[in-house]
């Protein structure tokens, strides 16, 4: 690894990129109601607006990576993220706010998606598992991180330094791409006779392509349930910890510093832990692990007098967690070269389109009660299971080639 640390600190910056755009304005809502003069309401749908983006946008990226190459896009990608940074700073309504959103994240998305796509090209096996935790690492730290700094830059700055602080990380992004990024052979680049052209008909045949793979359904979708489980978490933390758990505003940052502890634990037991019994059997026994935490999650959560047993019981999902999501990662793109453009840009839409099921659903139901989450959190280890036990399966295996993949095993 140290061969590629520059390459790494690139790639670790890009997987940082979501988290820290979302997180970064979060304390400064209201300081942009008041600057925009509209309720507070309004600006939270700049966020929807962000997600939205960001789920579609990695549609586009993936296969344009695979085919023009991984550096050029991304830097493309990441210009386009900087002038909307600096277009928001200056919009005069919310509407405007929306839109430089969407497509700041629409830009944004392709450093996330097309970085996962690099660590799939130069890394194999452990080592690339390794790297995928590290991001993992990253995009769990970010978050903590970045209210904190957001809170720092609006006393200075106000609302508008925020994004010019986005505007700043994007341009030492270009300057550290530019300069360590490695580039790619791609497909224009080998001059493949009927290579596929990265339009509209073109990348829809590519993502059935890709669904045609057994292992990358399988460990998409059981990592798309991590996804939607760590952000029910992660989106009802405050309404969990300090509404219903009573504890002020410091303890939630306490404990949510600590609950990413948990994260990055898990990512650092992968190593050993696939040593003695290789991934597919790791990830089989910790997605077995989930299913008593999370019942115990929704027995708390109707009966539990004390908040503290589910925060318990939340670290140790989440070390579950940090060890799952990277090696799902891992085991997903693994089947693809030329295409993990594509395969993880196809990856990033259903992760992002099942939490946003989750976090609808949850919302409506929430009623000021804790156990519409906790139940969310279930299923999505339910449904992991449930994934587990069809690879386990051959009868499912060989009726998925037949009927979704035309009889064509890849």
């Amino acid at each position: 690894m140290k061969k590629y640390f520059l390459v790494i600190l690139v790639l670790s910056l890009l997987a940082a990129l979501e988290p820290l755009s979302i997180d970064i304005y979060l304390p400064a809502f209201e300081d942009i109601a008041k600057g925009l003069n509209v309720e507070m309401s309004k600006v939270q749908i700049s966020l929807s607006t962000f997600l939205a983006g960001f789920a579609i946008g990695q549609l586009l990226w993936g296969p344009v990576s695979d085919y023009y190459g991984r550096k050029r896009p991304i830097l493309l990608a990441m210009g386009i993220f900087i002038l909307c940074s600096f277009i928001a700073s200056h919009v005069t309504t919310v509407g405007q706010l929306w839109v430089v959103r969407f497509f700041q994240a629409f830009s944004g998305c392709a450093g996330v998606v097309i970085g996962r796509a690099v660590v799939n090209d130069l890394f194999e096996g452990k080592l690339r598992t390794k790297v995928f935790a590290l991001l993992v690492i990253i995009s769990g730290v970010a978050p903590i991180i970045a209210p904190t700094l957001g809170n720092a830059i609006l006393k200075v700055w106000h609302w508008q330094g925020i994004f010019y602080t986005m505007a700043i990380i994007g341009i030492i992004t270009v300057l550290l791409s530019a300069l360590f990024l490695p580039k790619n052979r791609s497909v224009k680049d080998l001059d493949l006779k009927n290579s596929p052209k990265p339009n509209l008909k073109n990348m829809l045949v590519g993502y059935v392509k890709i669904m045609a793979n057994w292992q990358f359904v399988i460990y998409t979708f059981i990592g798309a349930m991590l996804y939607a489980s760590l952000m029910t978490y992660v989106s009802n933390a405050p309404f969990i910890i300090m509404t219903k758990g009573g504890l002020s505003s410091d303890w939630f940052s306490l404990i949510f510093a600590i609950n990413a502890i948990g994260l990055i634990i898990g990512t650092l037991i992968i190593t050993p832990l696939d040593k003695k019994m290789g991934l597919h059997k790791l990830i089989k026994i910790a997605v077995i692990l989930q299913i008593p935490i999370s019942i115990a999650l929704v027995v708390f959560s109707f009966w539990g007098s004390s908040i503290f047993p589910i925060l318990v019981l939340l670290f140790m999902n989440l070390v579950l967690t940090g060890l799952l999501m990277p090696t799902t990662t891992s085991l997903a793109l693994e089947p693809f070269t030329i295409e993990s453009g594509t395969a993880s840009a196809l990856m990033g839409f259903i992760q992002l389109f099942f939490t946003f099921i989750f976090s609808t659903v949850v919302s409506y139901l929430q009623n000021n009660s804790i156990i519409p989450s906790m139940v969310a959190i279930l299923l999505c280890a339910l449904f992991s299971l449930l994934f587990i036990l069809m690879d386990n399966h051959k009868t499912s295996r060989d009726i998925y080639y037949r009927i979704g993949a035309g009889g064509k095993r890849m």
